[in-house]
């Protein structure tokens, strides 16, 4: 069962190129382990009536009350969805948790020029403040591009 924090969770945001490749190839994976599997590959749906419940079934069955199969991401080949607890000791392994991708999408936007409101409506926070306490790092390219900033502006008899 997957919960959103705030009705305000569920965004709509724009992808590039590369990224939508590459969830077309995953998608296509998935589809050829669903044909592999067959019978055996497993379903998610999601109730029209409830707010993100999840029924894993055989291919074979189709659930009782009105739901829609919801596609996910990151599922075994046989459709199961990874469970949270091995994703989590993966990343622990490797010195991450699930938000190392968050802090690192936020801070690599805002080094390379993006606005900071920009990247709070991505991450969803109400307020540009927020995204810039917790997820903007000062990175040593950060501190180089504020150094060329100033010496522009020196440069130019500002001074």
């Amino acid at each position: 069962m997957i919960r959103q924090k705030q009705k305000t969770s569920a965004r709509t945001f724009y992808a590039d190129a590369l990224l939508l490749s590459y969830l077309r190839a995953l998608k296509k994976e998935q589809t050829k382990d669903e044909l592999r599997f067959g019978q055996a590959y497993q379903i998610a749906y999601e109730s029209k009536d409830a707010d993100r419940v999840f029924i894993l079934l055989p291919k074979r069955l189709y659930p009782a009350i009105p739901a829609e199969r919801r596609p996910l991401l990151c599922v075994h080949p046989t459709g199961i969805p990874y469970a949270h607890e091995n994703v989590r000791y993966a990343l622990y392994r490797l010195g991450l948790n699930s938000h190392s991708f968050r802090h690192t999408h936020a801070t690599r936007l805002i080094e390379s020029g993006a606005k900071p409101v920009d990247v709070a409506a991505r991450l969803g926070h109400a307020d540009a403040t927020i995204t810039q306490n917790l997820y903007a790092h000062d990175t040593d390219d950060m501190q180089q591009e504020t150094a060329r900033i100033f010496e522009r502006f020196v440069d130019n008899g500002c001074m």
